[in-house]
């Protein structure tokens, strides 16, 4: 906007234009066509580069490369501009590739590489590539990293090889010598993981760390023997060598107090990023794993910190109804845990009383859960109604319980509540303090972890999942209006005191009582 003023003339403002700058953005993804992180030499292989225009604007003059890393022989690389037709990219003699291209907002570019894995000297060789991406409007990005393990491929001893030519073909069927083959010399690996999921969405993310000291113990799935047992390592890894060829299953363990199973093979990862674990028969198992030729890695577990469960109990009065040849009266209470009554002396035997307990259940920790069972521990004399109390129940022993929460999910931080009513008859002689108790008797959460600071339903007083309200029930006689006479005399007495007649006999007027 501009202003134009001048001797004379009127101010001029122009237009108002708004401009918004904007950067690219770019989304770049780099994945393989096989999950296996092992892989034999001669094997085909496939790598897909995809970057996507995210921003608002175009991308202009952006420049990728990678190198071709040793153990990879790549011998087409493609490249792809959202549906259109694919044109080549060359592979320099450095084995580098590079391209320079421009993509507009909401537009993909698709680079694949295709080709085998190299035949190798040695018997394992690890490969690792990844791209690189920059623009002078964006910083560098770098695709991520994608490793594997490149395995020589076993050839047939020559014994073998021999028998081969010995073998006779019968009727379409093959017969050979009863000459054993020599069993191969050469011997595979299982590796992976343990990992912390702190975000616990089933992924091995970037920045999640490995656990140490969980037990990794190995089987062979034929027999149900047990071949070898591991611990991880401060990385989180283990490694099983030396193994031949066949069926082989793993179980891991770990403090189920402290950790809980993240999700298996959780929907759009893949075996380098997900768990292979799942809970069988209180077990983390995997699947069966199968050698053949080369070995497996990647059987990874995923563990969740579990979250703290703590549900407590308290129980207060609400209301006390007292009946008796008088009528009814109701005193209610706001959920005191001790409440008191009085009631006349020459009414205390025709009297009855209706006390309304609320019992409480709150979750104090951070999972969710229920309170499956409540128990409520009748105080001695006092009377249990099934028509005053739905959903509650009195077993052979005399104890009262209700299963009226255990459909209720408590979330971290709520509550929820039950009523319960018991019924005291007074006679002539029981003002008492009547001390009633109610415990939770079963509780459960999905994660199965137990309650932090109390075990439901061993009846100890000191932990938080038992609560207790005292009702007192007192004598009132009358003397309420002996006291109230006494303290008017006392009154009385003490007013006169302060006018007292104070008595002076005068020297030259003894005997003359005069007022001060």
């Amino acid at each position: 906007m501009a202003k134009v003023t001048g001797d004379g003339v009127s101010e001029y403002t122009s237009n108002e234009w708004l401009h918004t700058l904007t950067k690219p953005e770019l989304s770049i993804s780099y994945t393989s066509s096989t999950n296996d992180k092992y892989i034999k030499a001669g094997s085909k292989v496939e790598y897909t580069l995809v970057i996507e225009n995210t921003g608002l604007c175009l991308a202009e003059d952006i420049n990728i490369s990678s190198l071709i890393p040793d153990g990879l022989n790549i011998n087409s690389v493609t490249y792809q501009y959202n549906d259109k037709a694919k044109s080549q990219i060359l592979i320099k003699q450095d084995k580098s590739v590079v391209k320079t291209l421009s993509i507009e907002p909401g537009s993909k570019a698709t680079i694949r590489l295709t080709g085998k894995a190299a035949d190798i000297d040695t018997n394992e060789k690890q490969v690792q590539s990844s791209w690189s991406v920059s623009s002078d409007e964006i910083d560098t990005m770098t695709s991520d990293t994608i490793t594997q393990i490149v395995q020589k491929v076993e050839k047939a001893p020559v014994k073998q090889q021999e028998e081969e030519k010995d073998k006779v073909v019968v009727n379409s069927t093959t017969s050979t010598p009863s000459t054993p083959k020599t069993q191969s010399s050469s011997t595979y690996r299982i590796t992976g993981k343990a990992w912390n999921d702190k975000n616990e969405n089933g992924r091995k993310d970037s920045g999640e760390l490995g656990l140490s000291n969980v037990s990794v113990i190995l089987y062979n799935a034929s027999n149900n023997t047990q071949i070898q047992k591991a611990t991880t390592d401060g990385s989180g890894e283990y490694v099983f060598s030396n193994l031949q060829n066949g069926s082989y299953y793993i179980v891991f363990g770990y403090n189920t107090s402290k950790y809980k199973l993240t999700t298996y093979h959780v929907k759009g990862s893949n075996a380098s990023s997900n768990s292979d674990a799942v809970v069988s028969n209180g077990l983390a198992i995997t699947d069966k794993i199968e050698l053949s030729g080369a070995s497996q890695g990647d059987i990874d577990i995923g563990l969740i910190e579990s979250k703290m469960f703590d549900l407590s109990l308290s129980k207060t009065v609400t209301k006390i109804t007292v009946q008796n040849d008088s009528g009814t009266k109701a005193y209610n209470f706001n959920d005191s845990t001790t409440a008191k009554v009085d009631i006349r002396g020459n009414e205390l035997a025709s009297s009855r009383i209706y006390v309304e307990y609320k019992i409480t259940v709150s979750n104090k920790g951070e999972l969710s859960g229920y309170a499956k069972s409540i128990v409520d521990h009748i105080p001695e004399g006092m009377i249990f109604s099934p028509n005053l109390n739905p959903g509650w129940y009195q077993d052979a022993e005399g104890r009262l319980y209700t299963e009226g929460l255990a459909n209720t999910e408590i979330n971290a931080g709520q509550s929820a509540s039950v009523k319960l009513i018991l019924v005291k008859q007074m006679t002539e002689a029981n003002a008492e303090i009547l001390t009633n108790t109610a415990e939770i008797a079963e509780s459960y959460n999905e994660s199965a972890i137990p309650d932090v600071d109390s075990v439901a339903g061993n009846g100890i007083a000191t932990e938080d999942d038992l609560g207790s309200a005292d009702v007192i029930v007192s004598v009132y006689t009358g003397g309420g209006m002996i006291n109230v006479m006494v303290l008017l005399t006392t009154l009385i007495t003490l007013f006169i005191a302060l006018y007292v007649i104070k008595l002076r006999i005068d020297r030259n007027n003894k005997g003359v009582i005069t007022w001060e």
